[in-house]
């Protein structure tokens, strides 16, 4: 048997052969291998002994969900008793949740490297749009003040007109700069809250899309961590992206309500809605990913 202390200081991998291992030796087996069907594949998740003719599979079930499958092999030459069957059957929930422990943080740790790669590709994003677009374009104006001062004795009109085309230049991208830091993170949500910041982006996608946006909210419903407000109004943010590319809806209603176990957000529209067999794309895994971070639940229906 393995102590609480020698469980704690195994990885997961590690978790899952000290079950396996302990099974076969526990219960003298010639072989024990547990057979687990991830999202990200199926795969053997851990064996200890050799596994020759399968002579009992017991599938491990948590909340009714079979999370993997138990593969027994007998010794050479030897058949399983009854005694050693009622065992297995009897410690298959706990191994279903060594599985099921193994699968979430795995899970969570693919979820964290895919949220930091995110924040890496946004960082390298910001910094494209700062060299490539702002830095040139602030070096033309540069330039073209330049100009303009050259020709402020030997042809006033000329630099009058390129004074007005950098005047125009400059107001194009003080606008681009604002709408960068508004996709970064909006002053509205640090200044006011979450449900300002919704009812302001609800109201940008109106005057832009058309779309009838109304957002309902519990009273004094408030959101304390700036992580989880972040969270909260990006998934509302893609939802509502999703909404105008892709729901041919008129109208979408924005509800946020309070729980005793916090708080739930709900996006819904008119629309078309989403076909069961539809594969998830970069939005609606961002916003799972953005749930994940801060321990919430997304359902998409």
């Amino acid at each position: 048997t393995l102590r609480h202390a020698d469980l704690a200081a195994l990885d997961d991998d590690e978790l899952a052969e000290a079950v396996a291992e302990s099974l076969r030796r526990a219960l003298r087996l010639g072989g024990v291998a547990i057979d687990v069907d991830w999202p990200s594949g199926a795969r053997r998740l851990a064996q200890s002994g050799l596994i020759g003719e399968v002579v009992l599979d017991v599938p491990l079930v948590v909340q009714q969900e079979q999370v993997g499958v138990l593969l027994i092999s007998a010794r050479r030459g030897e058949r399983l008793d009854r005694t050693s069957i009622d065992s297995l059957n009897g410690l298959a929930p706990v191994v279903a949740a060594t599985v099921q422990l193994v699968a979430k943080a795995r899970a969570l740790s693919e979820s964290r490297a895919r949220i930091a790669g995110a924040r890496d590709e946004e960082r390298r994003q910001l910094r494209r749009e700062l060299h490539d677009g702002f830095g040139p374009a602030l070096a033309g104006v540069g330039l073209g003040l330049q100009a303009a001062r050259n020709l402020l004795d030997a042809d006033p009109e000329s630099a009058r007109r390129l004074l007005d085309s950098l005047v125009g230049e400059v107001e194009q991208r003080v606008e681009e700069v604002r709408t960068l830091a508004r996709g970064l993170l909006p002053p509205v949500l640090e200044e006011l809250g979450l449900v300002p910041a919704i009812e302001e982006l609800a109201e940008r996608h109106h005057q832009t899309a058309g779309l009838e946006v109304v957002v309902r909210a519990d009273p004094g419903i408030g959101v304390d961590g700036a992580d989880q407000r972040g969270a909260l109004y990006g998934i509302v943010a893609e939802a509502l992206r999703n909404v105008v590319r892709h729901a041919a809806a008129r109208r979408c209603e924005i509800e946020l309500l309070s729980t005793d176990g916090g708080i739930v957000v709900r996006v819904s529209d008119d629309g078309v809605g989403i076909d069961p067999d539809h594969a998830p794309g970069v939005g609606l895994r961002s916003m799972r990913e953005r749930a994940d971070a801060v321990g919430a639940t997304l359902r998409i229906g």
